[in-house]
């Protein structure tokens, strides 16, 4: 009698094997592509970091503008930091530095990739503001390889330091009458 009764239990483990497999292989890789982006914002927000400190201490002319050397040395930086030793590769990348000097005022934006102007976005805070800074945006597209479906995500990190560098001398403003 015990055999037969077990017997009849034996297909329903594999029916209910068989229903729950899916889900859990959707679960799975769902965890593991996560994985994978997330390593992708993590390098991309440590470039922009790297780049945003090498813009902060990096000299700029005597006007107080930054030069094309300034531009080229943070976009070198910040290239061979998330898409070079990092294995991002040569994928397409979106890269804004802007650079706020003594006068304030918006940024003097420079982009490398398929980004405009317009989509450079920074939040800074207004103590950060007031004072020089740099500004810089990372971006890349990331498609999540699901096993039904290909996704592609964008990644974006930013990142805002202070000016420390040695900044010219600026007249100072003459009083009204």
């Amino acid at each position: 009698m015990k055999k037969r009764l077990r017997a009849d239990f034996e297909g329903a483990s594999a029916v209910e094997f068989a229903l729950v497999l899916p889900v859990l292989l959707l679960l799975v890789f769902g965890v593991i592509y996560f994985g994978f982006a997330f390593n992708t914002k993590m390098t991309l927000t440590q470039s922009a970091r790297e780049g945003a400190r090498l813009g902060a201490t990096f000299p700029v002319d005597e006007t107080g503008a930054p030069t094309d050397d300034w531009y080229a040395a943070v976009f070198a930086r910040i290239g061979d930091s998330a898409f070079g030793d990092a294995g991002l590769g040569n994928s397409p990348r979106e890269i804004c530095v802007g650079y706020v000097g003594p006068a304030g005022g918006t940024p003097q934006w420079r982009t490398s990739g398929p980004i405009l102007e317009s989509q450079c976005e920074v939040d800074v805070s207004p103590e950060v503001a007031a004072e020089p800074h740099v500004r810089v945006l990372v971006a890349r597209v990331v498609p999540l390889e699901f096993i039904v479906a290909t996704p592609d995500v964008r990644v974006v990190a930013t990142a805002v330091a202070r000016y420390e560098g040695l900044l010219p001398e600026l007249p100072e403003p003459e009083p009204e009458p």
